[in-house]
């Protein structure tokens, strides 16, 4: 772990970060201070994030596909390499499949 890291007060895990209410969970934790790592399939789209962080926290995307196992444990890997422990944890991933409302009676 890095010597920024460890002056790093608290650490939030949001799944599902990339848009919608997990990403708008992740700016609201690194507004408050919060170093946030947010999990997502589209990784990419977390780093445009922090355009939205006025606060003193930051946000680093990590890629996850939460269907997959071994994707789980590489990113709880470099989440303990390089952070302190979890503070927080926000479980927001979450998928819908087409017509599963409108199908239901």
């Amino acid at each position: 772990m890095s010597a920024a890291a460890e002056s790093v007060k608290q650490v939030a895990v949001v799944t599902g970060a990339s848009a919608g209410i997990g990403a708008q969970i992740a700016v609201l934790l690194a507004n408050k201070g919060i170093t946030v790592v947010g999990l997502a399939r589209r990784s990419e789209l977390i780093e445009d994030l922090n355009k939205q962080v006025t606060g003193d926290g930051k946000i680093h995307g990590h890629h996850c596909d939460l269907s997959q196992e071994e994707c789980i444990a590489a990113a709880f890997k470099y989440i303990r390499e390089n952070f302190p422990p979890i503070t927080i944890l926000v479980c927001n991933a979450g998928m819908l499949k087409a017509n599963f409302i409108s199908g239901t009676k």
